[in-house]
């Protein structure tokens, strides 16, 4: 399987062809997180891996909540 149908698999629906508003959402704030978790070590060059794990559980938290939510409308 090629890397763009893979990744198309993963962020659409079953058909392969309307987006999973809630998948993408959570990919796009998941890369956000990380480049701007690296953004702040850069800037400041400390890096606080307790409120990293906070912030990035309660994201994860939160997508899996949706997904699940998202599954038990039937929508």
């Amino acid at each position: 399987m090629r890397t763009k149908e893979w990744f198309n698999s993963l962020l659409t629906e079953e058909d392969d062809r309307t987006p999973n508003v809630a998948i993408v959402a959570w990919a796009v704030g998941t890369f956000f997180f990380i480049v701007f978790a690296g953004y702040s070590v850069w800037h400041t060059g400390k890096f606080d891996m307790q409120s990293y794990g906070i912030g990035f559980g309660a994201l994860m938290t939160a997508g899996g909540g949706s997904l699940w939510m998202k599954q038990r409308s039937g929508a």
